[in-house]
């Protein structure tokens, strides 16, 4: 067979790794590096973006260290989490083999 009927063999058997509820590790940008999860995907685009993307979800800045000998209002500072919330092109994030199952993701989305 010929390459071109190979690669649509190949896209044909090959199964979707960017499903929703899949951790990825984003790759480019200010969140390079960072842990997201995918919330919704688009395979084939939208009119706004024509390349393939998804909605992520991720952890921006984690809690820090915290003693017994700090304020409260020390403690609440550091034990704050900030998130973010993107569109990314699908290149620019590598999914993982781990997924979020205990989250229904259709609630999220409304």
């Amino acid at each position: 067979a010929t390459l071109p009927v190979l690669l649509i063999i190949a896209q044909q058997i090959m199964t979707k790794i960017n499903k929703t509820g899949r951790v990825a590790i984003m790759l480019n940008g200010r969140f390079a590096g960072k842990k997201a999860l995918i919330v919704k995907n688009y395979e084939d685009g939208t009119r706004a973006r024509r390349y393939p993307h998804s909605l992520v979800v991720g952890i921006k800045q984690c809690g820090r260290k915290v003693t017994r000998r700090m304020s409260e209002k020390k403690i609440k500072r550091k034990t704050r989490i900030n998130v973010f919330i993107k569109y990314v092109n699908q290149t620019h994030f590598v999914p993982t083999r781990y997924k979020v199952t205990d989250i229904d993701f259709k609630d999220v989305l409304k």
